[in-house]
């Protein structure tokens, strides 16, 4: 049989407004992994990035002919998979269509009350997929697949679910030929090369903040892959595709130091240092001054914290588990041995008062990071903040594609604001946190120094003067 799978058509203007023009753009890894297991199979697999793609997809099922279709579905992109799936059915009615990812995962009646849709995939896909396209090959009942949901006479019936591969080596390495192309780029704020790549070396986060979707899908479990699995993938990127940036995908990067330690050792003594430089996300609690200096020699350019208030009460109401000190410490352990620092934070958590939206965002000015990201509290489907904005009743879910973090830039208000708060004040906040942010000396030191050719300057001056105007003149 002959699988394709789809990343759905993002209305990215819709989810970030102006700041789209100069927002990343990267490859559907997800969908990588789940091509690649079903061809190590026997099963003819092909990607079809709508983010990117020029054709329709229309044109491109006509050419490819598939007997399945699989397609990734988050909750900002619900109703585009719904509309693909329509759009699909209508033309090729005997194609076989299933949705899987983190909103079908959460809330698969979202998606199965669609008539297009036939199955839903719940969990992660690689083996999931496999199992219910052999079903339908041998013809028999998909449902006998764990992980399988479909509506049935008026009923949501569901497969067991499906248990979690402990050794996730076990996958084969994702095939990212067929998406080194152009269309992918990097955002000005985490540019360090010219070509990027993306990669997984590791799955999941320990962790238990409230307001994360993404640990839903890996049941809060967290699994490796193996030092030499991670170096032969990056090999590949930087010989068969000129990759000179790296984005480590991973959740949480440090979250084992042992092992993290471990692979910036390997890529000195394989000399990676000298041909790709890189970035990644961790948390300021399981950092140390050698895991850092070790990522420092190793070219990682920019960590990516969560520091997410400048409150210690909402801290600790949000479950992050760290102190204001242990972020102050980090980021001085981190300037130290010369990294550069983008931090996210959240405005309008629960029961945050304007005392403490201010407080943030004075607090991100007073430390010595050189990129942030103020994001707004949006309650994903089945995460603990989704609990408490039911609980408060202040949820407004009527249309999933205003569930953006950045939606005071975009169409649309918020779908959330803390009681007593008002929506419209909180993407006022939102612009004005990041614009007064940005536009300090410092800040402009910091992108003028990351100039090396008429190229960067480029994307670095446009890049700029797009972010102001996002933030001066947004989409609502």
């Amino acid at each position: 049989m002959k699988v394709l799978l789809i990343n759905p058509p993002y209305d990215i203007q819709r989810y970030m407004g102006k700041l789209s023009k100069i927002a990343f753009i990267f490859q559907p890894i997800g969908l990588t992994y789940i091509a690649s297991y079903l061809r190590s199979r026997g099963t003819e697999a092909r990607i079809v990035d709508c983010q990117i793609e020029s054709k329709s997809i229309q044109k491109i099922t006509r050419e490819y002919n598939p007997d399945v279709i699989g397609i990734t579905c988050t909750t900002f992109l619900v109703s585009s998979t719904l509309e693909l799936s329509r759009i699909i059915k209508k033309e090729f009615p005997k194609s076989t269509i299933i949705v899987g990812g983190i909103h079908p995962t959460i809330r698969p009646n979202d998606i199965l009350e669609e008539k297009a849709v036939d199955y839903v995939a719940i969990g992660e896909g690689e083996i999931t997929m496999h199992e219910f396209v052999q079903a339908l090959e041998n013809g028999t009942d998909p449902l006998l697949v764990p992980g399988i949901a479909c509506k049935r006479e008026g009923r949501i019936f569901s497969a067991p679910p499906r248990g979690l591969v402990k050794d996730i080596d076990f996958f084969p390495s994702p095939d990212l030929d067929d998406l080194m192309r152009e269309g992918y780029q990097t955002s000005p704020d985490t540019r360090t090369g010219d070509k990027v790549g993306v990669i997984l070396t590791s799955r999941g986060c320990p962790f238990d903040c409230i307001f994360c979707a993404n640990r839903l899908l890996t049941q809060g479990k967290y699994r490796t892959h193996s030092i030499n699995r991670v170096c032969s993938e990056i090999e590949r990127l930087i010989s068969a595709h000129g990759v000179t940036q790296l984005f480590i995908q991973d959740d949480n990067f440090a979250a084992d130091k042992k092992r993290a330690k471990q692979l910036c050792r390997e890529f000195i003594k394989r000399k990676y240092n000298e041909k790709v430089s890189w970035w990644a996300e961790a948390r300021v609690d399981c950092v140390d001054e050698e895991l850092l200096s070790l990522m420092a020699e190793a070219n990682c350019r920019i960590i990516s914290y969560g520091l997410e208030s400048g409150s210690q009460r909402l801290l600790d109401l949000i479950q992050k588990g760290v102190t204001l000190d242990q972020v102050r410490r980090a980021v001085a352990l981190t300037k130290t041995v010369g990294i550069d620092i983008r931090a996210s934070f959240i405005l309008g958590l629960p029961t945050e008062t304007r005392e403490e939206t201010m407080q943030t965002i004075k607090f991100a000015k007073e430390l010595e990071i050189d990129q942030v990201r103020f994001a707004l509290a949006t309650p994903f489907p089945g995460t603990k903040l989704w609990d408490i904005a039911q609980q408060e009743g202040s949820l407004d879910f009527s249309d999933w594609r205003r569930f953006s973090l950045m939606s005071g830039y975009a169409k649309g208000m918020p779908v959330y604001a803390p009681r007593g708060r008002d929506p419209r004040e909180m993407a006022r906040f939102q612009r004005y946190a990041n614009l007064s942010f940005y536009l300090r000396p410092r800040i402009i030191l910091v992108f003028l120094r990351r100039i090396r050719g008429w190229q960067s300057f480029k994307a670095i001056a446009l890049g700029s003067l797009k972010f102001i105007k996002a933030s001066l003149l947004p989409d609502h």
